[in-house]
């Protein structure tokens, strides 16, 4: 999602990143595992279609795609140095929130 697009939210053990180009090889491997695939409906994609996924969804306004780093973890191999090891993914749809909101305030 754009607006997303250099949004880092930093916790005590987890920061939040967009997901990015540099972290689709990791993703693509954890997307491999048939129990993963199922608990996310997901298909099996081959590498080629998870990168053009991760530019959909960089460019998609209503999806926010963040990888979450654990801190105590070193940094992921050939993901950059963002000061933790990739230890997941989350995905929340703008339609989403903005419905959140809109109940909140009714």
């Amino acid at each position: 999602m754009k607006v997303n697009a250099n949004t880092v939210i930093e916790g005590q053990k987890v920061i939040l990143v967009p997901y990015k180009r540099e972290h689709v090889e990791q993703y693509h491997r954890w997307m491999q595992d048939p129990a993963l695939q199922e608990a996310t409906a997901s298909e099996p994609l081959t590498l080629q279609e998870e990168y053009v996924m991760q530019q959909r969804w960089a460019e998609d306004e209503d999806k926010c795609t963040f990888i979450l780093l654990d801190k105590s973890l070193p940094d992921t191999p050939v993901t950059g140095s963002h000061g933790g090891g990739m230890a997941g993914a989350l995905q929340k749809l703008r339609s989403c929130w903005q419905n959140q909101v809109a109940a909140a305030r009714a």
